[in-house]
């Protein structure tokens, strides 16, 4: 960490890591400081899914230094940085304002606590487990990674739940989630996967 009192730039992304470690995430993401100098000041954080038009404005008007944003961007390679395309321009305004970006994307997917372990406690789910074990080298892990890793969660409810009811739940604790049902209304569910 930073031993100046004042936070960087590097300072977020390595505390970022311990909680989400690169490597956990998925072999064809893009995580960790995306645009700008990690030896710059770090702050004003914002935090957000994705970056959009309306969330570039927001951290320009708040004077944010860094945005955390769960998607990344760019998620390919790009050949060339202009206006002419959607990141293109998202990707210019946060560099005109020199706002540094952050996504641990997969990594916080698969992170002991990271959404996925967290949709699954909130929802009160028993017996929590990655739905897929990620493969990463324990050596270089062993000293930040303690709890089941992986992509998703499975657990079960701790009573069987009809489907409408368990659908009307998910509403109510994701009030921001689109969530359509398929299947019969009445159907038990007890196992469940969150990916």
């Amino acid at each position: 960490m930073n031993r100046s009192s004042e936070p960087l730039v590097a300072d977020i992304e390595l505390w970022l890591s311990e909680l989400a470690p690169a490597e956990l995430a998925e072999s064809w993401d893009n995580v960790g400081l995306l645009v700008g100098d990690p030896n710059s000041s770090a702050n004003r954080v914002m935090a957000c899914l994705s970056l959009s038009p309306e969330t570039l404005a927001e951290a320009i008007e708040r004077g944010a230094e860094v945005v955390v944003a769960h998607h990344p961007l760019p998620f390919r390679p790009i050949n060339r940085l202009t206006t002419d395309s959607y990141a293109g321009r998202l990707l210019w305004g946060l560099a005109r304002h020199g706002i540094s970006l952050i996504s641990p994307h997969t990594a916080w997917d698969g992170a002991a606590q990271g959404i996925n372990q967290q949709a699954a406690q909130r929802l009160g789910l028993l017996d929590i487990q990655p739905l897929q074990s990620i493969p990463i080298d324990r050596r270089l892990a062993a000293d930040r990674i303690h709890e089941p890793v992986g992509v998703g969660r499975q657990g079960r409810l701790p009573n069987p739940s009809s489907l409408r009811q368990l659908a009307d739940r998910v509403a109510s604790l994701f009030p921001d989630c689109r969530l359509r049902l398929v299947g019969a209304d009445e159907r038990p569910v007890q196992q469940l996967g969150l990916a």
